[in-house]
């Protein structure tokens, strides 16, 4: 009877151990998030994308989901899209500004982002 008093005993003061290692472990995460300085300029920039622009960060979402999808079953697409995206196609579409402020005018056929083709 007092070996049984005893393993439970036992019991009772590993979940007493656990229990406070999992509240430690919360206040230490509380104590992070207001006062550290490193986690706050970290995550600033993204601490409000989500918000009153709901059209972009479902582009966002499904943006970063498709392009695993194409990284992972798709590895050849994805190197010649990011080749493509890389070789500055998208830099100079047709109408666009020439850095002086006036509208460059281009034939399509010539320059622009439909140009260069996938290889």
């Amino acid at each position: 009877l007092f070996g049984a008093a005893l393993i439970l005993l036992f019991y009772v003061n590993m979940m007493l151990v656990g229990l406070a290692l999992m509240f430690a472990m919360m206040a230490d995460a509380l104590f992070n998030a207001k006062y550290s300085k490193a986690f706050k300029e970290k995550t600033e920039a993204q601490a409000y994308w989500h918000e009153d622009e709901p059209c972009e960060e479902f582009g966002r979402l499904t943006g970063n989901v498709v392009r695993r999808f194409v990284v992972r079953f798709m590895p050849l697409v994805y190197v010649k899209y990011k080749k493509f995206m890389e070789s500055g196609a998208e830099d100079n579409p047709k109408g666009s500004d020439d850095g002086k402020g006036n509208l460059a005018l281009e034939n399509s056929s010539q320059s622009g982002w439909n140009s260069k083709k996938l290889e």
